[in-house]
């Protein structure tokens, strides 16, 4: 397909550079740190099934292994890990065109942090 040798084109120009190799991987770096960087990601309060939690729980942990991972294969290009600020992290970006919130409330009902838990698996289905 046209597409897919578009695609492959680009990465061999992205990986052939490793300035622009090192900016990309930080891109997805800093994505991968994003749930670490605020407070309402990962809303486990409002899961029920303790199956859903393992699962919610082994999603953190793949994120925190492709964070070493990233950092590591920056460091080998010889390039630097940069922390992006907040508000340019695709995530965040993201979020702002959301208007639900994924901070449960003490005291919210059922109904409003299901409905919470559904935004933020939509948000991480889309990413």
């Amino acid at each position: 397909m046209v597409i897919d040798g578009v695609k492959a084109r680009l990465h061999r120009d992205i990986v052939a550079d490793p300035v622009l190799h090192g900016m990309v991987l930080n891109l997805y770096l800093n994505g991968e740190q994003y749930p670490h960087r605020v407070s309402d990601y990962f809303p486990f309060a409002a899961v029920e099934d303790p199956e859903l939690e393992r699962v919610m729980r082994a999603h953190v942990a793949d994120e925190d292994k492709h964070i070493a991972l990233y950092t590591r294969a920056i460091e080998r290009l010889g390039q630097p890990v940069i922390v992006q600020p907040i508000e340019a992290v695709f995530n965040e970006v993201i979020r702002r065109h959301t208007p639900a919130s994924f901070a449960l409330e003490a005291g919210e009902s059922r109904d409003s942090s299901r409905l919470k838990l559904a935004h933020f698996f939509a948000h991480l289905h889309f990413l």
